[in-house]
């Protein structure tokens, strides 16, 4: 969570709000708290998608932690990855002999 002021929590949602206005943002996710700081008195977690009209987007994140994914066989962390926490790579079936 990000401390905010009430001004830049306003501010964040309005960001929100004119993105899915132009149908810029189809999904994302808000949460927001009260917390205990007088000159930010708000705590703030967002995940939403941007850009999705100049193609594919990226994805705006306030207060979120993403943890990095590693391979759960070798250290690759650049994915993707399978359910089982496997890289692609990884995750192919080994030929008869065991050996690649």
């Amino acid at each position: 969570m990000q401390n905010m002021s009430r001004e830049e929590l306003v501010s964040l949602l309005d960001d929100i709000r004119d993105r899915v206005a132009a149908g810029d943002s189809f999904e994302g996710k808000l949460q927001y708290l009260l917390g205990t700081d007088a000159e930010k008195p708000f705590e703030v977690a967002a995940l939403y998608r941007t850009d999705n009209l100049l193609g594919q987007g990226s994805t705006r994140t306030v207060g979120v932690h993403i943890a990095e994914i590693t391979c759960t066989r070798c250290p690759d962390t650049d994915g993707p990855f399978t359910a089982a926490g496997l890289c692609e790579p990884c995750a192919r079936p080994l030929p008869l002999g065991g050996v690649m």
